[in-house]
């Protein structure tokens, strides 16, 4: 990375009170809180600005389809995806990825990594017949 972007990004975590800076021939840049206390999300949040990009506010198509006043039906998915996302990134602190891929798989709920070998195939289920009380058809679910 070009060192200037990487001043920046430390600029904004120290502005956000993750780092500390010290000046002069043996200054640079130290943690200003425990990693305990650091998560994820405030990190990438003091860094890049949001941890997930919800294009239909920063990139929208076109004005009038993408204003918050025009319904859209895949903005509550979006938006439910950005909400999960944040949660996942708020559960790990920076001490966390201290540890080995498998004890940071079992802290955000993924389990221990199978060997290739063992490794099932995902395949996506078939969606469910039109249900006629619901009006509409499920959406395929992923199964291992």
């Amino acid at each position: 990375m070009p060192p200037d972007y990487v001043e920046q990004i430390l600029l904004r975590l120290r502005r956000a009170g993750i780092v500390r800076s010290t000046r002069g021939a043996r200054g640079g840049y130290v943690l200003d809180r425990s990693p305990e206390e650091i998560t994820v999300r405030q990190i990438i949040q003091a860094s890049e600005l949001a941890t997930f990009e919800l294009h239909c506010l920063t990139h929208p198509v076109e004005e009038s389809r993408c204003s918050v006043s025009h319904a859209c039906s895949i903005r509550p998915v979006w938006q439910m995806l950005q909400r999960r996302i944040d949660d996942v990134l708020e559960s790990v602190r920076l001490a966390d990825l201290l540890h080995e891929e498998d004890d940071v798989r079992e802290r955000v709920g993924l389990g221990r990594r199978v060997p290739e070998a063992e490794e099932p195939a995902l395949a996506v289920a078939a969606a469910p017949e039109l249900d006629p009380a619901a009006g509409r058809r499920g959406l395929p679910v992923l199964q291992l």
